[in-house]
Parts: C-alpha cells; structure tokens; sequence
C-alpha cells in the first residue's frame, strides 16, 4: 500500500465513523449531556486507532487465475483456481511529499493547542499556594476517591476557577478566592475536583490529537468542539450553586 493510499485509507474511513457518530448524536439530541460527551469521546479515541488499526491490519489480495495441467491418460485437461493470499505485513508508508504534507499540518495543528498549554504553565509559575483551600480540596478529593494529589494555587492571571495537568494536576482560582465564602469555596472545589476524577482533561487532550491528526477534516474538528460543548453543559448544570 502507497502513503497516498495509506492516506486515502484513513480519510475515507474517518469519514465513514465521523458520519456515524453525528447520526447517533441525533438520535441522542435529548439525552444528558453525559451521554453526549461519551458518544463524542468514543468517535475521536476511535479517529485515533484508525491509523494504527490500518497499519496492522492483515492486506487481502486476490491473485488472478493460474492455470494448471493435470497429466493423465488421455490429453491434457486444463484447470483453473483462485489463491487467495494474505499478506499480514504492516504497512510502513515511504515519507514522500504527500506524507510530509499531512505530517506538516499535524505540526501547525499541534502548535494551536501548544500556545493554549504554554500559557496554563506560564499562569502556574507565577501563582502561589492557596493554602485556605488545600486542605477542603483534600477532604473532598478523599470523599471522590482521588488518588492523584491536587495542588490548589491562586493567580492574578486566572480570570475563572480552572483545573489543569494531566500528570500533576492543580486547580487555580483567581486572586479574590480566598475572600470568597466557604460553601461557594467548597462548590468550587468540589467542581473542579470532579472534572480530575472524571479524567476530563484527558478527554479533552484526546480531542485535541484526534484534531491535529485529522487537521484537513471539518468533520473531526465540529466533533471535538461537540466534546467541548457537551462538557461546557454539564458544567453549567452547577453554575446556580456558584
């Protein structure tokens, strides 16, 4: 198999799940937000195998007719068969300019979402420790179940309460947090803090690969923007409590 179409491949099939999953977002319209945001998380992690389901996958090709003589006592009756041969070789596409090109714009995609990254690292090196919220973040983490630590810090630089890392994950609330009430203090937490027991941000990260992937496909971007819509409603669900 070529890299065009090793290519080719991917596009049409990532058409086909992308197609699929916007008819069952349709039929699910009136379902929860949850549902929603499951179906959308599904779609693009399986955007995301197709490569590599491709790759491996087992090459069937069906070989023309061979023609064969059976010896025997009268003349020579010709005979026909199929072979079928399976080729279970992965495909190991050459870099050619149509490679390069769709590896260039899994670059240029990648830098959008880097810049968004750069900044939440930027906006934690410059917080401090929010001591007043650290230890109810602890005791809510305990009664879900987290068992990553969560470090909570302050920043002048937050403008809403945000969760962020995936590996060291932390909560940043803006400068005016420790003014706040405790139980609108505590909603806060516990909103934030179920977003990491949710592994919400990985979701999201998932989405984002899947866009830089398939960067050439609208389809796959209005899907990962579905994701984040989908997550945005079940958080809205807790903003009268705020």
């Amino acid at each position: 198999m070529t890299q065009v179409a090793w290519l080719g491949e991917i596009a049409w099939k990532g058409t086909v799940i992308l197609v699929a999953s916007f008819a069952a977002a349709a039929l699910i319209s009136r379902a929860s937000a949850a549902a929603r945001h499951f179906l959308w998380t599904v779609a693009l992690g399986a955007l995301l195998l197709l490569p590599l389901a491709i790759s491996v996958s087992p090459q069937w090709k069906v070989q023309p007719p061979m023609r064969t003589v059976v010896a025997g006592p009268g003349p020579a009756t010709p005979t026909y068969r199929t072979v079928l041969a399976v080729k279970p070789k992965p495909v190991k596409p050459s870099v050619s300019l149509w490679l390069g090109f769709w590896m260039l714009g899994c670059a240029l995609a990648a830098m959008r979402f880097a810049i968004g990254a750069a900044r939440i690292r930027w906006i934690l090196r410059r917080s401090k420790p929010a001591v007043y919220a650290q230890l109810q973040a602890e005791q809510i983490g305990s009664v879900l179940r987290i068992r990553r630590r969560v470090t909570v810090v302050e920043s002048a630089d937050a403008m809403v309460p945000l969760a962020c890392g995936i590996l060291r994950p932390a909560i940043v609330l803006p400068r005016d947090a420790g003014a706040w009430r405790e139980a609108r203090l505590r909603t806060v937490l516990w909103h934030e803090l179920a977003h990491t027991r949710r592994y919400d941000l990985e979701v999201q990260t998932l989405g984002q690969a899947a866009c830089c992937l398939y960067w050439f496909h609208p389809l796959a971007w209005i899907a990962a923007r579905r994701l984040r819509l989908a997550l945005r409603r079940w958080r809205s669900c807790c903003q009268w409590l705020l």
